[in-house]
């Protein structure tokens, strides 16, 4: 049934999948493309999430502005944001340009910066 996806995927060449513009790495890892159209879903998306960390009110049992993918009692805004920027790193070209992007939205909506597990204070 889901064929006509796997054959697609599978293709060398730079391509649209599903809305997104991807290409195939030399290890045939699928890379999301630096494009306008690519761009813009993720200023997009990304604003999004902004929007809801700042209305973030701390972990509850709704899923209301919490991090997408994220188990209520395990709700944490700088863990979801450094995941993102480690997935930008491994799948997207030209990773720096969407990582500076998260980082500018979230401290123009005045957000703490972000400390890395082994950073923060025990």
């Amino acid at each position: 049934m889901w064929a006509w996806l796997w054959r697609l995927l599978k293709r060398p060449d730079d391509q649209r999948v599903m809305g997104y513009d991807v290409r195939r790495d030399e290890n045939g890892k699928l890379m999301w493309l630096d494009t306008e159209s690519n761009w813009r879903d993720f200023t997009d998306r990304t604003d999004r999430e902004v929007a809801r960390e700042v209305d973030y009110r701390g972990p509850n049992l709704l899923p209301f502005n919490r991090p997408s993918g994220m188990a209520a009692d395990q709700a944490d805004w700088n863990l979801w944001w450094l995941d993102t920027f480690e997935r930008h790193r491994r799948y997207q070209d030209n990773p720096e340009r969407y990582i500076a992007y998260s980082v500018r939205a979230r401290r123009e909506a005045g957000l703490p910066e972000l400390i890395r597990p082994e950073e923060r204070p025990s």
